[in-house]
C-alpha cells in the first residue's frame, strides 16, 4: 500500500542574497521544485501501476470522486430543537407528527428523521407557561426532580434516546436565573447526572449550550474568559474532563449563525483545558415554531440543493401555550419538507448523525482499484486516526465509479454485502455506489412509552 503526500512549492528566500550567488540559488530551487514534482508523478504512477489510488479529504469539502451526500439526495437538513419548555405530553405530540405516519391533531405523521435533546435538572426561577395546560418549569421533561437526587423522566428519557427520539443533550440543564449571579450548578451535579446516564446506557455525542449567565456549565472556545467555565480547570463548575470521554463530540458554542446552509458547518475547537472536540454552526434566527415557515421557506431549501449545502436549523417545539404545537404555516412548511425528500431532494437526519456524516466524509481515507472502493479510514484531527471505523460512522458514503457492474466496497479490505450498497447513476449521468444509509424508522413510539410507568 502507498500513501503519499505533496509538499507546497518552495518559495524565494526573503533574506538578501549576494548577487554573485543568486542565479546558483535560483537553479537549485527550480531543481528542487522538479525533484518534488518528479517524485509526486512517480508515487502517482506506481500507484496506478499497483491498481489503486489512495485518497484523502481535507475537511469542510468532498473529497474528490465522492458525492456529497448519499444518493439521491443534493443536501442534508437537521432540525436542532432544544428542550426549552417541553413537557412530556408536548414531546409526544410533536415527535408523533414529526417522527411517524400515523393519524394525530395536527394531520397524518411526516415520517422524518428529527431527534430533540433533553435536560438532566431544571434549576430554573424563571416563571413562565410550559404548556396548553397552564403548568409552570414544574412540568418541563427531565431527568431528575428540580436539582434533587429524586428521579423524575428518567425512564423517559432513556427510553426516547434509545429510540431515537432524542439524541442532544441541552447542557445538563435549565439553571438560568433572574439575578445572574445567583449560580446553581456545580461540578457535583455533572458527577451525579453523568453516573445515571451511563447506568441507562445513555451516551449522546452531541452538546447544545443553553441560556442566560448562570448557565456557568456552558462550554466555551479555547480561553476566552467568560462565564461559560464548563471546561475551565479550576472552576467549581468545571466538568469537561467527566463530560467529554464520557462521549460528546460536537458542541454548539451559543454563536448566532444567520447563514442558511454551509459547507464549514463543523469547526476544530481546543478547549481550555487542552481537550478537542468539534464545534458546530446552526441557523439561529427565527427559531421558534410559530417562525418555522420562515427558516423552511422554498428560496431557502432551493439554495441549499442547489448549491449542495447541508444545515442544521434552530428550533424550540415545546414552551407553547396553544393547543397544538405547530401552527397552520409550520405544518405546511414541514409538509413541504417531507415531500422534498421523498422526492430525492433533501435528506432529513437527526442532528447526531449529520455531523457524524459530516466528519467522517470530511476526513476519510479510501483506496480504489478500478469501481472499487477500500475505505482504510477516518483521520480526524481532533480525535485521531481510526483504522476501524464502524458501519454506522460510514452509512451514507457514496463515490463515484466507471463501472456499475464491478463497483463494490469493502471496509478494512472486507466486501459489504449488496444489501448494505446503493448503486445509482446520479443526477449528474455518472455512475455511484454507496454505503446504504439509515433504514427509516417511522414506527410510533407513543404508544409503547405509555406502557412505562410515568
Amino acid at each position: 500500500m502507498m500513501t503519499y503526500h505533496v509538499g507546497a512549492a518552495i518559495g524565494r528566500p526573503r533574506t538578501r542574497t549576494p548577487r554573485p550567488y543568486r542565479a546558483n540559488l535560483a537553479l537549485s530551487l527550480l531543481s528542487l521544485k522538479h525533484l518534488i514534482v518528479t517524485a509526486a508523478v512517480l508515487l502517482l504512477c506506481a500507484g496506478l501501476c499497483l491498481g489503486f489510488m489512495v485518497s484523502v479529504s481535507g475537511g469542510n469539502g468532498t473529497p474528490e470522486g465522492m458525492r456529497a451526500f448519499p444518493y439521491p439526495y443534493r443536501s442534508m437538513l437537521a432540525i436542532c430543537s432544544d428542550i426549552d419548555g417541553t413537557t412530556p405530553r408536548e414531546f409526544e405530540d410533536v415527535h408523533k407528527f414529526l417522527n411517524t405516519l400515523d393519524g394525530t391533531e395536527m394531520g397524518p405523521g411526516l415520517g422524518l428523521d428529527v431527534a430533540d435533546s433533553f435536560w438532566m435538572y431544571m434549576g430554573s426561577d424563571a416563571a413562565g407557561i410550559a404548556d396548553r395546560e397552564g403548568n409552570g418549569n414544574e412540568a418541563v421533561m427531565t431527568w431528575f426532580q428540580g436539582t434533587t437526587e429524586t428521579v423524575k423522566n428518567a425512564h423517559l428519557i432513556a427510553y426516547y434516546f434509545e429510540r431515537g427520539w432524542i439524541d442532544t443533550m441541552h447542557s445538563y440543564g435549565d439553571f438560568s436565573r433572574l439575578d445572574k449571579s445567583d449560580v446553581v450548578f456545580t461540578r457535583m451535579l455533572a458527577e451525579r447526572a453523568l453516573s445515571a446516564l451511563a447506568e441507562r446506557d445513555v451516551r449522546p455525542t452531541v452538546w447544545v449550550n443553553h441560556g442566560n449567565e448562570a448557565n456557568v456549565q456552558n462550554f466555551e472556545v479555547g480561553n476566552r474568559r467568560t462565564y461559560r467555565q464548563g471546561a475551565r480547570p479550576g472552576s467549581d463548575a468545571y466538568h469537561a474532563d467527566l463530560t467529554l470521554p464520557a462521549g460528546i463530540k460536537f458542541v454548539w458554542f451559543s454563536d448566532n449563525d444567520r447563514r442558511f446552509g454551509r459547507r464549514d458547518i463543523l469547526y476544530p475547537v481546543t478547549l481550555a483545558d487542552g481537550q478537542k472536540v468539534w464545534g458546530f454552526r446552526r441557523y439561529t434566527p427565527d427559531w421558534s415554531t410559530y417562525e418555522l415557515d420562515r427558516q423552511l421557506r422554498e428560496a431557502h431549501l432551493d439554495a441549499c440543493v442547489k448549491r449542495e449545502l447541508p444545515v442544521i436549523v434552530t428550533q424550540h417545539f415545546g414552551g407553547g401555550y396553544e393547543y397544538q404545537p405547530f401552527g397552520a404555516a409550520a405544518r405546511q412548511a414541514l409538509q413541504g419538507l417531507a415531500e422534498r425528500q421523498n422526492r430525492g431532494d433533501i435528506l432529513v437526519a437527526r442532528t447526531s448523525r449529520l455531523l457524524e456524516y459530516l466528519r467522517v466524509r470530511d476526513h476519510l481515507e479510501f483506496e480504489r482499484s478500478g469501481s472499487h472502493v477500500n475505505i482504510l479510514a477516518v483521520d480526524d484531527p481532533q480525535f485521531g486516526y481510526d483504522p476501524n471505523p464502524s458501519l454506522d460512522s460510514l452509512r451514507g458514503m457514496t463515490f463515484y465509479a466507471e463501472d456499475m457492474i464491478s463497483a463494490g466496497i469493502s471496509i478494512g479490505g472486507e466486501p459489504l454485502p449488496e444489501e448494505l450498497l446503493v448503486k445509482a447513476v446520479d443526477e449528474t449521468g455518472r455512475t455511484t455506489i454507496g454505503v446504504a444509509w439509515f433504514e427509516a424508522d417511522a414506527k410510533n413510539y407513543v404508544w409503547a412509552a405509555a406502557e412505562l410507568a410515568r
